[in-house]
């Protein structure tokens, strides 16, 4: 399966209920993403520095957790499990550019995780 990703931010509705990622997430890249995904029939996920890889209508808690160095490794090995368990054979990754202050270690997780599983990764940069 060929996937569209791009990874959690900081903006998040506040609801103390649980709400599926694309709606938890509300940064307007979000939502580029999402019609962009929706476009090209195409299953959106998200990296999350919390959860790994996640399906845009998978329910989730409200939290603040940024992908910290400490973090690449552990989450790189999750991301890898998730991508074998939802057959992903491509990824379209859409991010702001690699210097972009945070972006880093989620470029590494992605890249890495999908090396290891012989996944083709193309990024490109949201405008």
């Amino acid at each position: 399966m060929e996937i569209i990703l791009t990874t959690c931010c900081k903006e998040k509705n506040d609801s103390e209920k649980l709400l599926p990622a694309y709606v938890r997430y509300t940064h307007p890249r979000i939502h580029k993403v999402l019609n962009i995904s929706q476009h090209q029939n195409k299953e959106l996920f998200f990296l999350s520095g919390k959860f790994g890889l996640i399906h845009k209508d998978t329910p989730i808690p409200w939290y603040d957790q940024i992908l910290s160095d400490n973090d690449v490794p552990v989450v790189t090995n999750l991301t890898i499990i998730q991508l074998n368990n939802y057959l992903i054979s491509n990824v379209i990754f859409y991010a702001y550019p690699r210097a972009t202050q945070g972006w880093e270690n989620y470029y590494q997780v992605i890249e890495s995780s999908c090396k290891y599983n012989g996944i083709k990764l193309t990024s490109l940069i949201v405008k």
